[in-house]
């Protein structure tokens, strides 16, 4: 009898170095960044991400770590006026307000938040989400975020790998220099750029995958990629695994693309603690009809004191 199979699985080497409760995790880039993040953070794990918003190509997420790395806060200089609102160009439509102080206070308290974690983190997620880039024609700089502004401001390019090597291995040569601790996952966003066209998104995310591994040679016990695009592209290869606007993975397929990170990156010891967590979580995400009512006060009891057991047990974890 032939087994059958209705998928090609990617085979996942375990890490060189993986990822614990111990670890302090900031994760950086595209959309599917925050997707990570947001699953370990529920599964109570230290992380900050995207503290400018999510950024999708190589030359922006560069100079969100450069700016980390500094620390220097933004100024009124560094922000721009359209539709009524004070924007930045390297951050997210969620970070413009109606005033230049407004924006400044949330731009530099996501900064401070993030360079404190950025001076603590052991562990760097980087998401890679497209080569091609917009770039101011008056100024010549990549922004990383366009604000619904005219077209004709900017101009659209693909970004030369050679360009893209350069910059990042300079960077990651420097940053782990200054950091002899830290560990770099490399990914690539599944998120599909359908507005470039399918033969540009395709080129794009090729070269982003020779990014990522001309990167993780350069020190492969400390850079490692992790195959979110190609889980998604060949092991998840049907349209019930995308979101309606065909582009997004489902909740389904970030759910698996997140646990297929777990198997590669977590060991025994942190898998066990895993677990109880997941038990924490259903039972603190379980729905009480009555909240005045007996049932409920004992549910809430229960969770408060299933939390205390955990913080006593595992006083690392980020409860």
């Amino acid at each position: 009898m032939r087994n059958i199979r209705l998928n090609t699985p990617v085979e996942l080497p375990k890490s060189n170095f993986g990822v614990s409760y111990h670890n302090r995790l900031l994760s950086l880039g595209s959309c599917f960044s925050s997707n990570i993040a947001e699953y370990l953070k529920l599964l109570r794990f230290h992380i900050v991400y995207n503290p400018f918003g999510p950024l999708y190509n190589p030359i922006s997420i560069a100079r969100c770590l450069d700016r980390l790395q500094s620390g220097q806060p933004f100024g009124a200089q560094e922000l721009f006026y359209f539709g009524g609102l004070y924007h930045s160009e390297l951050h997210h439509g969620s970070f413009s307000k109606t005033t230049i102080e407004e924006t400044i206070n949330v731009i530099n308290t996501s900064l401070e938040e993030a360079r404190n974690m950025y001076e603590q983190c052991d562990r760097l997620i980087v998401t890679f989400g497209t080569s091609r880039v917009y770039r101011q024609i008056s100024t010549g700089i990549v922004v990383g975020n366009c604000h619904k502004q005219p077209q004709s401001l900017f101009s659209q390019e693909d970004l030369p790998l050679d360009d893209m090597c350069s910059e990042w291995g300079n960077l990651l040569t420097k940053i782990m220099e200054d950091k002899p601790h830290l560990k770099v996952i490399l990914t690539v966003s599944p998120i599909r750029h359908l507005g470039d066209g399918l033969v540009a998104n395709a080129r794009s995310k090729s070269k982003l995958l020779l990014l990522c591994d001309y990167l993780a040679g350069l020190c492969p016990s400390r850079i490692e990629y992790f195959p979110s695009f190609e889980i998604m592209m060949d092991e998840l290869r049907d349209y019930r695994y995308y979101a309606q606007d065909m582009k997004h993975p489902s909740d389904l397929a970030i759910e698996i693309i997140c646990q297929r990170f777990l198997n590669q990156y977590i060991n025994e010891e942190t898998f066990l603690i895993f677990r109880e967590v997941e038990a924490y979580n259903k039972l603190k995400s379980h729905r009480i009809m009555h909240e005045g009512s007996e049932e409920a006060q004992k549910h809430l009891s229960e969770i408060e004191a299933r939390a205390h057991c955990l913080k006593k047990k595992y006083p690392f974890l980020c409860l």
